[in-house]
């Protein structure tokens, strides 16, 4: 935080990456949570090139 704070605020902007970062993460925590569950399986991609 002190480096941060030795900017001026014309020198430092916040800027949101990720428009839909909120949905993402939803979408991100209901496919975790039906991976943890047992509902839906996890292959590496890895794994599923060798198909």
């Amino acid at each position: 935080m002190e480096t941060i704070s030795s900017f001026s605020s014309d020198e430092l902007r916040i800027v949101e990456e990720d428009t839909n970062f909120d949905e993402n993460k939803r979408e991100l925590e209901i496919a975790y949570a039906k991976m943890k569950s047992g509902i839906q399986n996890f292959i590496p991609l890895k794994k599923l090139m060798q198909f």
